[in-house]
């Protein structure tokens, strides 16, 4: 090799690599080689020596491991079953759908013997070692880049633990596809799938509004599914940095909707909380109200609260990540510091992302907590009090959340202790409340306690009642004296279903301004207005019933009637269908 200028071995290069250089001379170098060629680069004028096709795939042989993650064997493998499809711009159009999820899941259980791992120990930590970043080597790709060439948009953000088991967690995205309603061609937005693990990691910008989460977000619309492990607490999101990091996005929503999912202690069935109603019992509750707050109920009382011990001990400082530099990263997100620093032991800005995500945690499961059974023996009792006492002081530590939409339709606050404990977990800074509790079981009284506990910043605030059926006149007064502020703008009750007259409805359908004005008239004028309105109601009730009868009539005389009516004509219809005056 003397005499050779600047000789450069290179192994192996793509056709791409190679375009850029000339070829000087095809000559025999060298017998180790075998017939090689000297080519000079275009650009800066250095000469290498480039070795034949067989010599460079010798040395791509020999310099990979056979076995592993990225040996040989398994590379083959994983390259056979997830072809590559084409390139998919935009992270946010990677959603993966629940039959590419079970796709994937098949490939591992009929390959994870060859990995020497359990099929039941299986993790999404697993799915990334052995496929996810083997198939995505070669073309510095994405999973769902091999799994499909169509760009799809998620319906739901999924963030879960790494460490939570993968026949868990389809099972968990599978129920909730199914409870929601949705298509099999719903997308679902999971990072392991969606990112290419070979080019840049998932981004934590200084500003997290610029990073590809907070994009697959915004494009899920906020909807977030949560998937839990409830038989590890040590792999709640709760625990996780990431999780924190991606929840923490949703903080400026009023109520981000937010649906959980977890398989249950006997490894079989999985419990679903959904933000809201499902399609299916949005339609129960529109033929039928109060039922599909029943179904719901019903639906979600298996779910498990142990999930509540891990909400009240989050702290995002005693978060983990796999990597010790994501966390590093993140944490300096969160305080605004520059990202490679080490991390603070305490800021300001942890303390608050802790308390605000409490209280987003807490949010998320209240309505559960409140809907569940009170225990009969005091000793259990005191235990279950004591635990949601600590939620509702969690939920009211946001200090920093000015609006609330939150719905506890369907709650037992029949019970007094539960309806203090829901007035108390209100954040006190609020200045827009949307609170639905409906079929509630609110007592009067209760309601008359609400008042009182309502932040004095409030300006708007709309409160459905409706189905609370002993709530009265009375109580709507007595709530009305506590509860109109100078700084309340805006009020909105849902009465309907309860025992409130129908003159009060009225009044209450007219707004603020006419509940003020009703408020100041004396007791006997007060019952007066009421009664009035009621006799209007019934008047306008009357003309309507009378219009649409007489309409009726004109229908069915103009059709005739066959002739054992005995007659024809209005007089006959009236007879033959009761609608005589």
């Amino acid at each position: 090799m003397k005499g050779t200028p600047s000789t450069l071995l290179l192994p192996k290069m793509s056709h791409s690599q190679t375009s850029t250089f000339s070829v000087i001379s095809a000559e025999s170098s060298s017998s180790l080689l075998g017939k090689s060629s000297l080519v000079k680069s275009a650009s800066t004028g250095t000469s290498f020596l480039l070795p034949s096709a067989s010599v460079r795939l010798d040395f791509h042989r020999y310099s990979t491991p056979v076995s592993g993650p990225m040996g040989r064997k398994n590379l083959k493998q994983v390259a056979s079953g997830f072809k590559f499809q084409r390139y998919i711009e935009g992270v946010e159009n990677r959603s993966v759908t629940t039959a590419q999820l079970v796709q994937v899941q098949q490939y591992a259980l009929g390959h994870c013997h060859s990995w020497e791992l359990e099929m039941s120990a299986l993790t999404t930590h697993d799915i990334v070692e052995w496929v996810v970043r083997p198939a995505t080597k070669e073309k510095n790709s994405s999973l769902m880049e091999h799994l499909t060439n169509k760009a799809l948009l998620p319906s739901f953000f999924v963030s879960h633990s790494w460490g939570v088991l993968v026949d868990k967690f389809i099972k968990c995205v599978r129920e909730h596809s199914a409870v929601r309603g949705l298509s099999g061609q719903t997308g679902y937005w999971v990072c392991a799938y969606a990112w290419r693990p070979h080019g840049q990691l998932p981004d934590i910008p200084a500003n997290p509004k610029d990073s590809s989460l907070f994009i697959a977000m915004q494009a899920s619309q906020f909807k977030v599914l949560l998937v839990l492990d409830s038989t590890s607490i040590a792999e709640m999101p709760m625990t996780r940095t990431w999780c924190a990091f991606e929840c923490a996005m949703c903080l400026h929503k009023t109520m981000p909707a937010f649906d959980v999912a977890a398989v249950l202690s006997n490894d079989v069935e999985v419990g679903v909380i959904t933000s809201g109603f499902t399609s299916i019992e949005t339609r129960m509750e529109r033929w039928l109200p109060g039922s599909g707050i029943a179904a719901k109920a019903k639906r979600e009382e298996t779910f498990p609260l142990d999930v509540l011990r891990a909400i009240l001990q989050f702290n995002v400082l005693k978060t983990q990540t796999q990597a010790d530099n994501d966390r590093r990263r993140i944490l300096n997100c969160m305080a605004g510091r520059s990202l490679d620093l080490e991390p603070l032991t305490a800021d300001d800005s942890y303390h608050q992302v802790t308390r605000r995500l409490r209280s987003l945690f807490g949010l998320v499961f209240w309505q559960r907590a409140l809907s569940e059974d009170l225990p009969a023996e005091k000793g259990r009792l005191a235990a279950h009090l004591t635990v949601l006492g600590d939620l509702a002081k969690a939920i009211a530590g946001d200090w920093w959340r000015k609006s609330l939409c939150l719905c506890l339709s369907g709650c037992s606050l029949q019970h007094p202790e539960l309806a203090e404990l829901m007035m108390n977990g209100l954040p006190e800074k609020l200045e827009s409340l949307k609170l639905d509790l409906s079929c509630s079981g609110l007592s009067g009284p209760s309601l008359h306690m609400f008042a009182r506990s309502l932040p004095a910043t409030l300006q708007s605030c709309s409160i459905d009642c409706s189905g609370c059926e002993g709530i009265t006149d009375a109580d709507v007064l007595a709530f009305l004296e506590d509860l109109l502020g100078p700084s309340l703008k805006t009020l909105n009750l849902g009465l309907s279903r309860t025992r409130v007259s129908r003159g009060l409805q009225k009044i209450n359908d007219k707004g603020l301004g006419a509940l003020r004005e009703w408020q100041k008239m004396p007791p006997a004028l007060q019952a007066q207005t009421v009664k009035e309105l009621e006799d209007e109601r019934e008047i306008t009730r009357a003309q309507a019933l009378l219009a649409g009868r007489r309409q009726a009539l004109e229908i069915l005389g103009s059709i005739g009637l066959p002739g054992d009516f005995g007659g024809s004509g209005s007089d006959c219809c009236m007879s033959a269908y009761g609608l005589e005056n």
